[in-house]
């Protein structure tokens, strides 16, 4: 059996191109300017309002405790609880063994969680000691002394623009696009 075999070969189109940019010179005179400035001042002199109120020994009194006592209360109620709870789990066990023996100990156990103990407080409302309380009057006092500035400055108008070499580009085919066939049977 014969194969036709057709073969195609092209040969794209290239440009080139060349490009040279415009450059340009311009020459100005410098401007300049001088600026002066006296430096200004501000002073200003205050002391704030201060009122005092020294209410520990009142606050002590009544029930109210300092940082340190309050985190070691809280140390000491964190400890009294896990020994709590670990006795409670204790008796839970020694009723759950003794309910077999025992035909009121589901009775008794249901009691002691429906009624727990009733916490009892100690309030006093009137401290003996009173606060101590002092206040301080505010004094302010300032002063201003504005800055200057002195500004001077020279411009020159007129600029001068020289073209040094003009732009230019060159495009040309450098290679033309050729399309070739072959046939082979």
């Amino acid at each position: 059996m014969d194969v036709f075999r057709l073969t195609i070969q092209a040969s794209p189109a290239r440009l080139d191109m060349q490009a040279q940019n415009l450059r340009l010179d311009t020459r100005m005179p410098a401007a300049s300017m001088e600026i002066t400035k006296e430096k200004g001042s501000v002073s200003v002199q205050a002391e704030h309002p201060r009122l005092s109120v020294d209410a520990t020994e009142a606050k002590s009194e009544e029930g109210h405790e300092t940082v340190a006592q309050l985190v070691s209360d809280f140390a000491q109620r964190g400890k009294q609880a896990v020994d709590e709870a670990a006795r409670q789990y204790n008796e839970m066990g020694r009723v759950y063994r003794s309910m077999a023996r025992n035909k009121n100990a589901i009775a008794r156990h249901a009691l002691e969680q429906a009624v727990p103990a009733m916490p009892t407080y100690g309030l006093r409302f009137v401290p003996s000691a009173p606060p101590q309380i002092s206040f301080t009057d505010n004094v302010f006092s300032y002063s201003i002394q504005p800055d200057q500035t002195h500004i001077q400055w020279t411009i020159h108008q007129s600029a001068s623009i020289s073209e040094d070499r003009p732009a230019q580009i060159s495009i040309w085919m450098a290679q033309q696009p050729e399309l070739h066939f072959s046939a082979q049977a």
